[in-house]
């Protein structure tokens, strides 16, 4: 078997706590999202009547909830997917991916933020600007690991290092124009902010290359 230290000399440490701090990291942010929902307060009046619209009137704030939940946890599946590859660590990388988990935990103070000004565009700005970040850091993990096969097997091609380099960076490009377009129109920019998740939900080439790799047990 190939012993680790002999491909990587100067990165020998493991990735397993990079995971497990990035995984409390995405856990606490999600929790978070729901805890900015809060519960509608009627202090007079019929209770029963005014509780449906109240309920109605969160529906923007949970849509907003929802788009985040899924851009965080498409984020989780591409980090938890690129480290199926990565398979060393060291200090540089250690902090790349603590620049990464700090602009995910963000991600609840920029939803709570355009939940509550939707229609003002510096709000939604600040959403999307977050979510640039965490898609260029996200970059910057994958450029530094796989850059000289710093971090990852020899047998890892560019043709495929270019390929999920492309596909990281096509949803800060997007968040981009949508920051862009909130001078115009904020509701716009909402919009395209939602158009991004499903794209990343459906498989790419990591997800392939990964279940070729790892058998079934």
């Amino acid at each position: 078997m190939e012993n680790l230290q002999d491909r990587h000399t100067h990165a020998n440490m493991s990735p397993v706590r990079v995971e497990a701090l990035i995984d409390g990291l995405f856990s606490i942010a999600m929790t978070l999202l729901a805890l900015n929902i809060a519960v509608p307060e009627i202090t007079a009046g019929d209770k029963a009547a005014l509780l449906p619209g109240r309920l109605w009137d969160l529906l923007p704030a949970i849509g907003l909830y929802a788009i985040s939940f899924v851009v965080l946890g498409i984020y989780w599946v591409g980090h938890h997917a690129m480290f199926r590859i990565i398979d060393a660590a060291d200090r540089t990388f250690l902090w790349i991916n603590i620049l990464f988990g700090m602009l995910v935990a963000f991600v609840p103070f920029s939803t709570s933020l355009i939940s509550r000004y939707p229609e003002v565009p510096l709000a939604v700005q600040v959403y999307g600007i977050v979510l640039i970040l965490i898609g260029g850091s996200l970059y910057l993990v994958w450029s530094y690991a796989v850059r000289d096969h710093r971090l990852v097997p020899p047998s890892i091609t560019e043709e495929f290092i270019g390929t999920i380099r492309r596909r990281i960076s096509m949803a800060p490009v997007v968040c981009a124009v949508a920051v862009l377009l909130a001078f115009a129109s904020p509701i716009a920019s909402i919009i395209l902010y939602a158009v991004i998740p499903p794209f990343y939900i459906a498989p790419g080439a990591l997800d392939r290359f990964i279940f070729r790799r790892e058998p079934r047990v």
